[in-house]
């Protein structure tokens, strides 16, 4: 029988994009049909709980399930789910107590012990796969930016960077700028490389075109702000390089300390160690997936 999957979307493409991945997937296994619904403010969500008449959403199939990926969709979530019925499944660590929601999707860096309606991820979902027999000679270089948890200097990353190039100058690299990257970087670093190298703006690419690359390349160097990005090329079974940024708080520093511990990645400060590497045909989305149809029992 198809599922109705009522899914919440906050505007973040971050979120979304997981959202997206863990659907995916689902969809390979059981048939849905996914109804997309803005997340509303608290005020609006309470006015349309209250006056249901004004609800478009009432014009909808019910739910068997209601997602949401980012804390804006909690309580549309929790309201929906009182009048509409559905089960409701949260992907990150909602901002709610756990209990107040059927089952939670959490990293498990963001997960100090197991509950019953919890399943830990190994970081954000996504619906990428380990890569054997991946080219020694690629590699690629990829820029977070401007962040509240780390400082950004255009200085100390560029010689991070001419760092890298020059330690690894049998490679050909590209390198790979992001949203956040600052407007100014990109011209300073062209001036200070000391060779040419392949550089990609994040306005000229397509997610198919950095998965291909980062599915290609066997080493991958990330600025520790982009935990996203760190993720996903562990999950591509690529040996990462974490380019350390002073934090101003510890949040994400804690995240790469812990996949430091893990031997997931190496600190470019740090000398290099071998990774347990990422080999695995089945990806976070697809673990996820599996783990989700066994919870509710779905046949």
């Amino acid at each position: 029988m198809k599922k109705i999957i009522w899914l919440y979307y906050d505007g973040k493409k971050g979120h979304e994009k997981q959202s997206e991945a863990f659907l995916e997937s689902l969809s390979k296994k059981i048939e849905i049909k996914i109804y997309k619904i803005k997340a509303l403010s608290v005020t609006k969500n309470l006015f349309y709980f209250f006056f249901r008449k004004f609800d478009k959403k009432k014009l909808l199939p019910k739910p068997d399930f209601l997602i949401g990926t980012g804390h804006k969709t909690h309580l549309n979530l929790l309201l929906d789910k009182k009048y509409y019925g559905g089960e409701t499944v949260v992907i990150m660590k909602p901002s709610l107590p756990l209990n107040f929601f059927d089952l939670c999707f959490i990293p498990s860096h963001d997960l100090s012990k197991n509950y019953k309606n919890t399943i830990a991820t190994f970081g954000p979902i996504n619906n990428l796969r380990g890569v054997k027999n991946k080219n020694k000679n690629k590699g690629l270089i990829l820029l977070g930016g401007l962040s509240k948890h780390f400082e950004w200097s255009n200085n100390e990353v560029a010689e991070h960077i001419n760092k890298i190039i020059f330690e690894n100058q049998s490679k050909d690299i590209t390198i790979f700028d992001s949203r956040r990257t600052p407007k100014n970087f990109l011209n300073l670093l062209k001036r200070k490389l000391k060779k040419p190298i392949e550089i990609i703006r994040y306005k000229d690419k397509d997610s198919d075109l950095i998965t291909k690359k980062m599915e290609e390349a066997k080493y991958i160097w990330v600025t520790e702000d982009s935990l996203s990005m760190i993720y996903e090329s562990i999950a591509v079974g690529s040996e990462v390089t974490c380019i350390n940024l002073k934090n101003k708080t510890n949040k994400l520093r804690n995240i790469t300390n812990y996949l430091f511990e893990k031997k997931k990645i190496n600190f470019f400060q740090t000398k290099n160690r071998k990774l347990n590497l990422n080999l695995s045909k089945q990806s976070v989305a697809d673990e996820c997936t599996k783990l989700f149809i066994e919870f509710f029992k779905i046949k």
